[in-house]
């Protein structure tokens, strides 16, 4: 159910004293236990038991409340008989907060007194991420450059995600030099402190807002040294070097003019880190050379693979021309026509065509049907002189019918044309049937 969806009895001016900024544990009151179901609205209950999945709203808690692009808290409420799993945590526009949760053991009554706790490591890994996209925000200005601001952004215990304004893909120099801006804030261990002021004044500071963000009389003001002054509601480090490393793991475009930043910090950064040197160590055992020496190793490998392509296409063109000129022997006249209806090996499409244009080429008046078997498909080339056009054949009419006889279709000009099939088993009975419809066309 919506997390403004309330029932009437619900007391929607008494909203709930939020007191997570200072502390992760807190007592409250259990004002109400909301329950519902796939086919109802909510439920007010005055008890919940072992294995049900409510909605518990109390007088006051210290979870924060998924908003400005910060995920919910999780962790627990308990009592002395029940034990409860938040599994998340949201709020309505009035401010009552809701925990999402697991009755695991016991039962929650309304008016009991329970203990709510919040997931540190969880709350931790948010903050991490959370003073980070303020960090990055401030490092793209400065590289990028001021016309930066913020379109969106999302932070949870796992990773961080940062939108942008700007009109152009980062430079693999500029994504380096915003990361190191962020880890050198990070590693310099500024502190971050958090102040309520009134707009005005916020705004003479230099306080970052949010354009489309509306803002009350007083606001909440997040500083990391002098380095970043943002608005922002959202629970955040003490010092910087929390964060412990900040690493850039994608920069792609979302909207026209919007970029994407991706990051880890904390132990995901570490762990990534060590994926990364995992992976660096297996490759250059691979290729049996020192990781200092792997990027002169894949450029001779490189170069080798060109080297070898290139071999090849000139092997596949000589193969051709000799697939090419063996087919002159299948050449037949009909009226005035040369025709030549067949199947032949080519590696792919553009090799087919290669192959008709090589037989055309020795021709005045011609009609020329070609097909192959392509990785497991039919596929199909023809070619008309205009002196057989004026005989009435059309190419695209054979090979529509050649691609249907094969399971496809296609078609084209009357001059040229190309199709395909999924059945290349059926290519000679195809064939047998493009023979004697140029054969009626032209006797």
């Amino acid at each position: 159910w919506g997390q403004t969806t309330l029932p009437d009895a619900v007391d929607r001016s008494r909203a709930t004293i939020f007191s997570g900024y200072d502390t992760l544990e807190d007592e409250g009151v259990v004002l109400y236990l909301v329950s519902t179901d796939d086919q109802s609205m909510p439920v007010l209950l005055s008890e919940a038991e072992a294995g049900a999945v409510v909605t518990v709203i109390t007088d006051r808690t210290p979870f924060y409340a998924a908003a400005g692009g910060q995920v919910g808290d999780i962790g627990s409420i308990g009592t002395e008989q029940a034990r409860l799993t938040v599994q998340d945590t949201t709020k309505t526009v009035e401010g009552i907060y809701f925990h999402l949760s697991l009755v695991e053991e016991g039962s929650i009554r309304v008016g009991e007194v329970v203990k709510l706790q919040v997931d540190p490591p969880a709350r931790l890994d948010t903050a991490r991420n959370h003073t980070t996209t303020h960090l990055l925000h401030k490092a793209l200005k400065l590289v990028v450059g001021d016309h930066v601001a913020q379109a969106g952004s999302a932070v949870s215990p796992e990773r961080l995600r940062f939108d942008f304004s700007h009109f152009q893909p980062l430079t693999q120099a500029e994504k380096q030099k915003v990361e190191a801006l962020v880890n050198e804030e990070i590693l310099r261990n500024d502190p971050v402190v958090t102040e309520i002021k009134s707009i005005e004044q916020a705004r003479r500071e230099g306080a970052v807002a949010l354009f489309d963000e509306k803002y009350g009389d007083t606001v909440r003001v997040v500083s990391v040294g002098s380095f970043s002054k943002e608005l922002c509601g959202g629970t955040h480090l003490h010092l910087t070097a929390e964060a412990c490393q900040f690493r850039l793991i994608s920069e792609s475009g979302i909207a026209s003019g919007i970029r994407r930043i991706e990051g880890v910090t904390g132990s995901s950064a570490w762990l990534l880190a060590r994926e990364q040197d995992q992976l660096l160590k297996e490759s250059a055992a691979t290729l049996r050379v020192q990781e200092n020496e792997l990027p002169g190793r894949l450029g001779q490998l490189i170069e080798r693979i060109k080297k070898l392509e290139k071999e090849l296409a000139e092997e596949h063109k000589e193969k051709l021309k000799s697939t090419a000129d063996n087919l002159t022997d299948q050449l037949v006249v009909i009226g005035a026509i040369t025709t030549l209806v067949t199947a032949i090996q080519v590696a792919d499409i553009a090799q087919l065509r290669a192959a008709a244009d090589r037989i055309r080429d020795r021709l005045d008046d011609y009609m020329i049907v070609l097909g192959a078997a392509i990785e497991g498909k039919a596929a199909w080339v023809a070619m008309a002189s205009d002196k057989a056009v004026k005989a009435g054949l059309h190419a695209g009419n054979l090979i529509r019918e050649a691609a249907r006889l094969t399971g496809g279709g296609g078609g084209g000009k009357p001059e040229m044309a190309q199709a395909g099939g999924k059945n290349p088993d059926m290519i000679p009975q195809a064939l047998q049937e493009i023979k004697k419809h140029i054969q009626e066309k032209l006797c």
